[in-house]
């Protein structure tokens, strides 16, 4: 859970990220079953990305209570293509756009 940024504003999210190699639209649901997913750190080598060409990745993010309600943006650097959904929404489709 987030409660808080620091004073410079920014945290880096290298934590509580899963990988499943594939692609199946069903995975945008912020319900579907990620349990069996392989942790990953993002920050690291990620061959199994490499290797499986396509894939999804999945994090959970919590806002605390003093967040919510507030503008929280994000930022991510990528070397591949990506969509990237916020509550079943592809915010970013074909990696543009914004939440």
């Amino acid at each position: 859970m987030l409660d808080s940024f620091p004073p410079q504003g920014g945290i880096i999210l290298d934590k509580g990220w899963k990988f499943h190699a594939g692609d199946n639209s069903a995975w945008a649901q912020p319900d579907v079953d990620d349990s069996y997913w392989q942790p990953i750190n993002p920050l690291q080598p990620i061959t199994q990305i490499e290797q499986a060409k396509i894939g999804w990745l999945r994090l959970h993010i919590t806002l605390g209570k003093k967040l919510q309600g507030q503008t929280v943006s994000a930022g991510f650097g990528q070397i591949f293509a990506c969509e990237i959904y916020f509550k079943r929404e592809a915010c970013i489709p074909g990696g543009k756009g914004k939440c």
